[in-house]
């Protein structure tokens, strides 16, 4: 996904709307991009659709200041996450943006330059 939105130039596309009152909403690879830089996720992924060899860097769309892993709640992508945040762990302390963690219940508002996590109710 990150590939073609900077193909595109869709994040200046979606910053111009953003100024004009226009909501980004982003959920899941949607809500990752929406960082500066997501090169953590190239030590998070096994899967050469989610790092694909044809990427020349990892700036996200810059809406946010911080780094959306998502999924949090299911213990299978936890366990995967947790094993490859381990087995990279100095290249992942070289990442200077705070991560904010996300079950899948929760969304992040972003106001200006303050941000909320909003919970919703559980399945």
């Amino acid at each position: 996904m990150l590939e073609q939105v900077q193909k595109c130039n869709f994040a200046e596309t979606i910053k111009r709307l953003l100024t004009r009152g226009v909501p980004y909403i982003g959920e899941s690879t949607g809500s990752i991009i929406a960082g500066e830089d997501i090169s953590a996720y190239k030590y998070w992924s096994e899967d050469r659709r989610e790092n694909p060899p044809e990427l020349e860097n990892y700036n996200g769309m810059g809406l946010v200041d911080f780094l959306i892993r998502p999924h949090w709640n299911h213990p299978e992508k936890r366990q995967k996450y947790l094993r490859m945040t381990m087995e990279n762990l100095e290249k992942l302390f070289e990442i200077s943006q705070p991560i904010i963690y996300l079950n899948d219940n929760q969304l992040i508002r972003v106001e200006g330059d303050s941000f909320q996590i909003w919970q919703g109710k559980s399945s």
